[in-house]
């Protein structure tokens, strides 16, 4: 009697659970009181299961006090149940007015989530919007909002790119024919100079374009760095004439002394106001071609000092022997033979500078003696006259210094390596200016070129 009523409370519960569910909204699932919770975890047939022994006196199986616990208290138990069966009654509802307590502080925090999620969404969408308006706004400006319109600004974009090209090679134009007028310009101002000038300005446009070279020989190839520490180690060798520079100097050192040497050159030209001519190019182009091997901007210096010295002690114009005293450096090794490696005086520098100066000064002083009895032994077939006086006063320096005093002369064969790029380069330079200047200088024309053809150079 007992299960039979226990199944019909458990199926009212579930009935009434249900209703309740129904009646509630979608996922706000209603507090399901203990007793409905247990029946549903149990079940009936666990609830039949449970015996009148294990149920505690004064409680009925479903937990509610009792009377006793005999056949006689079955009215109680009866009302019990109904008691348990209104307070269910009456805890469902409770159950929908307690679960909103709790799921309205769910619901609230949910809302509070929800708008910030939606207004993070619309942020975005409306950045997206923005982004994209604007990009169609900028295509829509640049091409009018059409495919013609995109062409045209392109073709408009390109005829100004043409324009400015244009401009671009319309000033470097003009400055070409600027630089073209300017250089023009020069010649005939060149065309227009006295002889003496003229000459002057080949021998400084050769010097400077030396200049030039060790300048871009400096940048591209040795470095100028390197090109001035090779100029220093020039300056103080040995400079006897099997000594290549461009080994010993570097390329770009070489031609910075070559520059240095022809401007030296021009000074003493300049200061002494001769009468230059066909003779003192000849001695201005040997010299710097000495330059390369041999001669350097310390020690030709006191060589032209002995000429110099000459003039005074004949008292004649230093004009007259100028082309001599140029011609004189080609005894300048000695000098630096002296200054740096001559062994007897090799531990006394002032004793070296004195002796260097002395022995370049002698050279110089006798150089004018021999330069003028030299006709009469080759009767002008030779074209090299200074060199046969340079030639007896150098076999004579030899002689004393090295033979008589029993010291051993310098040898070095070490002709260095070939640098084609260098030499074939200046060559070619110089080459196209002296042909320019040459045009220039005898009216802009070549017809006179012939007229040396005939000289057999005898009375040159």
């Amino acid at each position: 009697m007992d299960n039979t009523n226990l199944t019909d409370n458990i199926k009212e519960l579930e009935q009434e659970k249900e209703e309740i569910l129904d009646a509630s909204a979608p996922g706000d699932e209603p507090e399901v009181p203990e007793e409905t919770a247990f029946a549903e975890e149990s079940g009936p047939e666990d609830m039949e299961s449970v015996s009148a022994e294990e149920i505690p006196a004064g409680e009925s199986a479903d937990g509610t006090p009792s009377s006793g616990g005999s056949a006689d208290d079955l009215p109680s138990r009866e009302e019990g149940k109904r008691e348990n069966q209104e307070q269910a009654d009456m805890k469902a509802p409770g159950a929908e007015e307690a679960s909103p307590e709790i799921s309205s502080k769910e619901e609230k925090a949910a809302a509070g989530a929800a708008p910030a999620a939606a207004a993070s969404t619309e942020k975005t969408q409306n950045k997206i919007l923005a982004s994209t308006s604007s990009a169609a706004a900028f295509l829509k400006n640049r091409t009018g909002g059409n495919a013609e319109a995109g062409r045209t600004a392109i073709k408009k974009a390109g005829a100004a790119a043409r324009v400015v090209g244009a401009n671009k090679a319309k000033q470097a134009l003009q400055k070409g024919q600027d630089l073209g007028k300017g250089f023009m310009g020069f010649l005939n101002s060149v065309d227009n100079l006295e002889h003496n000038d003229q000459v002057q300005v080949i021998m400084g446009i050769y010097s400077v374009s030396a200049l030039l070279f060790f300048l871009i020989f400096g940048l591209f190839m040795d470095g100028l760095g390197t090109g001035f520490l090779g100029f220093i180690n020039l300056q103080r060798l040995p400079s006897q004439m099997t000594l290549d520079y461009f080994k010993y100097g570097s390329v770009s050192g070489t031609f910075l002394n070559v520059g240095l040497v022809g401007l030296g050159c021009m000074l003493v030209f300049r200061l002494s106001k001769a009468k230059l001519g066909g003779v003192s190019l000849l001695a201005f182009f040997l010299t710097i071609g000495f330059a390369f091997f041999g001669m350097n901007i310390v020690n030709m210096w006191p060589c032209i000092l002995g000429t110099f010295l000459y003039a005074l002690v004949h008292r004649v114009p230093f004009a007259s022997q100028v082309n001599i005293s140029i011609f004189s450096t080609a005894l300048a090794p000695f000098v630096s033979e002296m200054f740096w490696r001559y062994p007897p005086i090799q531990g006394n520098p002032l004793l070296r500078l004195l002796i260097g100066i002395l022995t370049g000064v002698f050279a110089g002083f006798f150089m004018p003696y021999v330069c003028q009895r030299g006709p009469a032994m080759h009767h002008g077939h030779t074209l090299y006259n200074a060199a046969v006086g340079a030639g007896f006063i150098a076999i004579l320096l030899y002689s004393f210094f090295f033979k008589a005093l029993g010291v051993e002369g310098p040898v070095n064969t070490d002709l260095g390596d070939s640098i084609p790029v260098a030499v074939n380069a200046y060559a070619l330079a110089t080459s196209i200016i002296g042909l320019v200047l040459a045009y220039v200088m005898n009216g802009r024309t070549f017809k006179n070129v012939k007229d040396i053809f005939r000289k057999s150079g005898y009375d040159c």
